[in-house]
């Protein structure tokens, strides 16, 4: 079960991998860098990495920038959101990419 599971989230990741940059599209900007999967932090706590299944989508700049997640958190505070809205604006972005 646990090997089906790991399978099962790496397949998740790439799709994750492949979406547009979540927070750029809420700023409304061009993504400019690649796509790469951001874990949530705050449900692990401190620097444990989340489950893959509470991924989001961003690109570098977002996600490892000056301004991004792992920087200074600037583009969240323009964008008015924290990770749990982006997860949302993921999932939504996911469902409609399924035909639902």
């Amino acid at each position: 079960m646990a090997r089906e599971v790991g399978v099962i989230a790496q397949a998740y990741l790439a799709e994750i991998r492949a979406m547009r940059c979540v927070l750029c599209t809420v700023l409304g900007q061009v993504q400019e860098t690649v796509t790469q999967a951001h874990h949530l932090r705050a449900p692990a706590g401190g620097s444990q990495k989340s489950s893959d299944f509470l991924a989001i989508p961003l690109c570098r700049c977002c996600h490892k920038g000056k301004l991004g997640i792992h920087g200074d958190r600037t583009l969240l505070r323009l964008a008015r959101c924290d990770e749990f809205a982006l997860l949302a604006l993921t999932i939504q972005a996911r469902y409609r990419q399924h035909g639902a």
